[in-house]
């Protein structure tokens, strides 16, 4: 019973640093972070001033939802000292921190792509609302491109990607785009080459005129930008490919998660 006691008072532990450590990020961290919360809880949410803490978003995030019940939580990790605490509602979408007891750090894990996949946490839907089917390309290769910084050809990592995605939601969307990101993730720097939106998206486009109906396909082609060779020289924990979905239809629903998650770290091996 007392080990029992003691484990708990870590994990309250832990979640009051969290709680009580004030919002601070790098510089290169500020225009994401704008963006996360412009995407879970709305641009009035930018407001939190220098001094808020991670207690004072949170209490933004239950104000934004009144209808939803979230709860904090911690959880210790393989690591000795370390714990992922989380705020998140009853289907266990929410925000999470890694936090050290000992030195009492912690780290957003939302705006750090290493920590997210070291503990399994992305945007993918595993629920399937829509699924990928009829790939016809699935292709990672070095391109020569043409770089007008350098005035000269270079060698980048592209990925291809072409196939269609089925409407499992049971609802017409009258907007749909959809996008992907190749990404290698090092423990210090993630690299990504987003995709070429000229070239990518749905085959035809998703509109009131021309509705996505339920249990329809829609044919779709991504191609990403290029991540420079040299990159290549250099071993990333993970490399991925993720496929996201945006949609909605007239009356209130509204979509935005991956559809697809695949484990590119092969493939890049391979190209080495």
């Amino acid at each position: 019973m007392t080990a029992c006691s003691l484990f708990e008072n870590k994990e309250k532990k832990a979640i009051e640093i969290c709680k009580m450590t004030k919002v601070q990020f790098s510089s290169e961290d500020n225009n994401a972070f704008a963006n996360l919360l412009l995407n879970s809880i709305g641009g009035y949410a930018l407001g939190l001033n220098r001094n808020a803490t991670w207690q004072d978003f949170a209490n933004m995030l239950a104000e934004r939802e009144p209808n939803k019940k979230f709860e904090w939580e911690a959880n210790k990790t393989e690591e000795e000292g370390i714990y992922l605490v989380s705020f998140r509602d009853e289907e266990g979408w929410g925000h999470r921190w890694e936090v050290a007891l000992e030195t009492q750090t912690v780290k957003f894990i939302a705006l750090n792509e290493y920590l997210c996949r070291k503990y399994g946490l992305s945007r993918f839907d595993a629920d399937e609302n829509f699924k990928i089917v009829n790939i016809t390309t699935n292709t990672m290769k070095i391109e020569n491109v043409y770089s007008y910084y350098s005035n000269s050809y270079v060698k980048n990592i592209v990925y291809i990607f072409k196939a269609s995605v089925i409407n499992k939601t049971n609802k017409t969307l009258t907007d749909a785009k959809i996008s992907g990101e190749l990404k290698a993730v090092y423990k210090d720097k993630t690299i990504i080459g987003d995709d070429d939106w000229r070239n990518s998206g749905f085959k035809s486009k998703v509109s009131k005129n021309k509705p996505w109906l339920p249990n329809t396909e829609r044919e779709f082609y991504i191609k990403t930008k290029g991540i420079e060779e040299i990159y290549l020289n250099y071993t990333p924990e993970y490399v991925f490919l993720e496929i996201n979905l945006i949609a909605e239809d007239p009356i209130g629903f509204s979509y935005n998660k991956n559809i697809a998650e695949f484990d590119l770290k092969d493939k890049w091996e391979k190209i080495k």
